[in-house]
């Protein structure tokens, strides 16, 4: 019998039953790596599998994570960061410069704040983008439906899964774009989904529910280009 190297307590099997710790440590190999990168990215819950679910029935899907299951799901922050990332990766590998919510086409605010630091840190960082706009739309969400009780947590988490799944959705119109240079728009498939899908999570058949969606909408991203007008305005006149 041995001692558990973490917490010394007594180890019979082959985990320690006080913490937990494995009684042989396996070396670090390739198959070792590949775990962990799953572990990180969640894919043994299946990124594909929320992916889809959140495409298919966006409503039902976040109300079974916030009140039935949350172990088949990734989780939001991580599902958020990562199709963040895949977006990335999408439109630096096609060349494609995608403004997103920038305050930079706003003509009145071009000689009042430095609008070009601003665009391109929220080109370049689109997750922190999408968490700042997540921020800015989920109070509203809890203003325009608070009859229903729900907290700013649960919105946020809301938000994360509805902002990332239309970045995701955008994807494939990115490669047709690349390829056929038919359209050019994309955000308005992005703010589609995002309706939709916050609809359909407060009530798939009442049509109030998508335009309360659409309200929450706007005065999040007029939220978002208020904050970034201010540090925009500081940024030029104070630093």
């Amino acid at each position: 019998m041995t001692n558990c190297k973490n917490c010394n307590h007594q180890v019979v099997d082959d985990f320690c039953s006080k913490c937990g710790q494995p009684k042989n440590i396996k070396r670090i190999d390739f198959q070792y790596m590949v775990h962990e990168i799953q572990h990180l990215l969640h894919f043994e819950k299946g990124f594909h599998f929320t992916a889809w679910q959140l495409i298919i029935k966006p409503g039902k899907t976040i109300r079974t994570y916030l009140f039935e299951n949350r172990n088949k799901y990734v989780k939001p922050i991580v599902y958020l960061f990562f199709a963040s990332l895949i977006f990335t990766l999408f439109t630096s590998f096609f060349h494609i410069t995608y403004t997103y919510l920038n305050v930079g086409y706003i003509e009145p605010l071009k000689d009042k704040v430095n609008l070009k630091v601003i665009d391109n840190w929220l080109i370049n960082h689109i997750a922190y983008t999408n968490i700042i706009v997540g921020f800015c739309i989920a109070p509203w969400l809890v203003l325009l439906y608070r009859k229903r009780k729900y907290n700013i947590f649960e919105m946020i988490v809301v938000m994360s899964y509805v902002l990332a799944t239309g970045l995701l959705i955008i994807l494939p119109l990115i490669a047709l774009i690349k390829i056929t240079s038919s359209f050019s728009n994309l955000t308005i498939f992005f703010i589609v989904y995002q309706i939709w899908a916050i609809g359909q999570f407060f009530g798939e058949r009442k049509i109030v529910n998508y335009l309360k969606a659409l309200l929450a909408f706007i005065l999040g991203v007029l939220t978002h280009v208020a904050i970034f007008f201010v540090i925009g305005y500081v940024n030029k006149y104070y630093m």
